[in-house]
């Protein structure tokens, strides 16, 4: 026997729950750009004041990793919830 399909309220109640998700995971990204940006004002303030190469390299390397994954990650489940959205639609 094939599975059940979705019931009018399940796939409104699944949309209404991506949409969240997708807001809340862009609210993330822009949390992100930000960190990104106060994190690279913090590296350059370390190489004015005149600090250590090593120092604010390992500064810099940790605020790219931390963005640049963090942007990564929330980028990838957006596009696997719009691909959900997408499904829901095409089942309406």
């Amino acid at each position: 026997m094939g599975a059940a399909l979705p019931s009018a309220e399940q796939r409104r109640a699944e949309r209404e729950r991506l949409t969240r998700f997708i807001a809340k995971s862009r609210s993330v990204q822009r949390r992100v750009k930000r960190i990104g940006l106060v994190g690279g004002l913090v590296v350059v303030a370390l190489i004015i004041a005149g600090l250590d190469r090593l120092f604010w390299l390992s500064g810099a390397v940790l605020v790219a990793m931390v963005v640049g994954v963090g942007y990564w990650i929330t980028a990838a489940h957006i596009t696997e919830w719009v691909d959900r959205l997408r499904e829901i639609d095409r089942r309406e």
